[in-house]
């Protein structure tokens, strides 16, 4: 387990970011979030850097089609939801229900006070100017498949908050692999299941993938984890091009540009992992159309989760050395 020494926060005031609050400028950003940094000090080390996620372009405003190559947090986001979560009181009632917003420490037996403030702090992160954000913050009715007219600028088959594709992230233990095998070809469809650990994204995920489905697919109510998938190869090119969107951020959490890349075939069962999707659908085949003509007359459809990326937070699978630390800090 990961050896983490108690410390203090930083006594300088947080500066106000507002909810909705958009920045042009990415050097403005950058002062926020340099102003609203939470420093913790980390062993004897007492080193800071930043736990943002996403991509470090620019964010701008689409005047006519979504953007589907926007699958990424925006290099400092601009509106952080939520405080880290203070140690937990062990003393406290044990019959008193655990809250459903957040991670603790009885989510997994081998959780520490240190490890979930951290994964608290980076599960709450949302950008809403760029359609990113927590399960936990989505608004059913603020996310809707695309119009007719519009999508004659785009894809159809994904959802969408406002002009833009949402993007959902949550932090979760990761269940089946199905990427690139440790050995052998890449497969034609990268797939994995994931286990969203706060109980708010669990529930708003399940909700999505019913409520968004043609007709109501009531099923999904009892599912304990999810399925989230992305093909490999582009519609008329055949050449696979293996999904490569997996990051390192057991140390530090940052842009992804700033992260080192993840081997893919590395990641098990059991790791805790950042994951970001966005929400596709798709037609059932009609016994009576041999064909599939109407497959995107969208009458009837099924929702289901497009991944996007996935950055190791914590080897769950695997514990680390105990010697071996961890960045604390956190850049709102």
């Amino acid at each position: 387990m990961v050896n983490v020494t108690r410390s203090t926060v930083s006594k300088r005031p947080l500066s106000p970011i507002s909810e909705n609050a958009t920045f042009s400028s990415p050097r403005k950003r950058e002062k926020l979030a340099k102003d609203a940094t939470i420093t913790r000090a980390v062993d004897d080390n007492k080193s800071s850097s930043d736990v943002t996620s996403g991509d470090d372009t620019e964010s701008s405003a689409l005047s006519n089609a979504p953007d589907d190559q926007h699958s990424t947090l925006p290099e400092d986001a601009s509106a952080v939801h939520g405080t880290v979560l203070q140690p937990v009181n062990r003393a406290a009632d044990e019959t008193k229900p655990l809250p459903r917003d957040v991670i603790v420490c009885e989510t997994r037996g081998y959780f520490d006070d240190a490890l979930v403030a951290r994964l608290n702090a980076i599960s709450s992160l949302c950008d809403e100017a760029a359609s990113v954000c927590p399960f936990k913050r989505a608004r059913l009715s603020q996310l809707s498949w695309p119009t007719a007219s519009f999508a004659g600028f785009g894809r159809s088959d994904i959802l969408m908050f406002g002009n833009r594709h949402a993007v959902l992230t949550c932090v979760a233990e990761l269940g089946h692999n199905g990427i690139i095998p440790r050995q052998g070809e890449a497969r034609d469809r990268a797939n994995i299941t994931f286990k969203p650990l706060v109980p708010d994204d669990h529930d708003m995920a399940a909700k999505i993938l019913s409520l968004k489905s043609y007709p109501v697919k009531a099923d999904m109510v009892e599912v304990e984890a999810f399925w989230a998938m992305r093909f490999q190869s582009s519609k008329g090119n055949t050449t696979q091009s293996p999904f490569s969107e997996v990051y390192d951020g057991r140390r530090t959490f940052t842009t992804k540009r700033q992260m080192q890349k993840y081997a893919a075939g590395e990641l098990e069962k059991g790791d805790i992992v950042f994951v970001e999707v966005k929400v596709t659908r798709w037609t059932p085949k009609d016994p009576n159309d041999s064909a599939n003509t109407n497959r995107h007359g969208w009458t009837r459809w099924i929702a289901q989760f497009q991944l996007q990326s996935l950055t190791l937070l914590y080897k769950g699978s695997v514990h680390e050395p105990a010697d071996t630390p961890f960045s604390f800090d956190v850049s709102l």
